[in-house]
């Protein structure tokens, strides 16, 4: 799957910052049965919806130099994920809206998530970043599904770079 990201870092120290990330992905997802809940499935299934992803993510970063060009941080969020239903094949609108609702009941669009990062600053307005964050579904602890802690658990791991704007 392919993830697109724009953040805004907003130093509030040498060590902290603010970075407000926004991140669109897709992904396919079906109703089970005839209950609420939708999985991810294959593009081949008509009777799927298109859903398009929308991951807010307003981190708090801790840096910490190892050397002068190399950096290791960890960061902590109250991330958001909203999804939007773009394309249906053979869905009528109220299995869509279903489908839909499954996402926002039950807060099952709140996503807290820790990363570790690592930053090589390549030239000096230029870093080479490498990723991995970990978005938790701790709506479980109240939804009521009985779903094992790693159901709907997102792993990230990302490659960007970095540009410094300004003096």
């Amino acid at each position: 799957m392919y993830e697109w990201g724009v953040s805004v870092p907003i130093t509030l120290s040498s060590s902290f910052a603010l970075v407000p990330e926004l991140d669109l992905f897709g992904t396919q997802y079906q109703l089970v049965g005839s209950g609420p809940r939708a999985i991810p499935t294959e593009i081949e299934y008509k009777s799927s919806v298109f859903m398009l992803g929308v991951l807010f993510d307003p981190a708090i970063r801790y840096t910490l130099p190892i050397t002068k060009v190399l950096s290791w941080g960890v960061s902590l969020s109250p991330a958001f994920l909203l999804r939007i239903p773009t394309q249906s094949w053979d869905l009528t609108s109220q299995q869509i809206a279903t489908a839909t609702s499954y996402f926002y009941a039950q807060e099952r669009f709140f996503y807290p998530s820790t990363g570790t990062f690592f930053l090589w600053q390549v030239y000096p307005n230029i870093g080479l970043e490498v990723r991995l964050r970990a978005f938790f579904p701790v709506f479980h602890l109240w939804d009521g599904e009985g779903l094992p802690f790693y159901d709907q658990l997102i792993i990230d791991g990302s490659i960007g770079f970095r540009f410094a704007l300004g003096g």
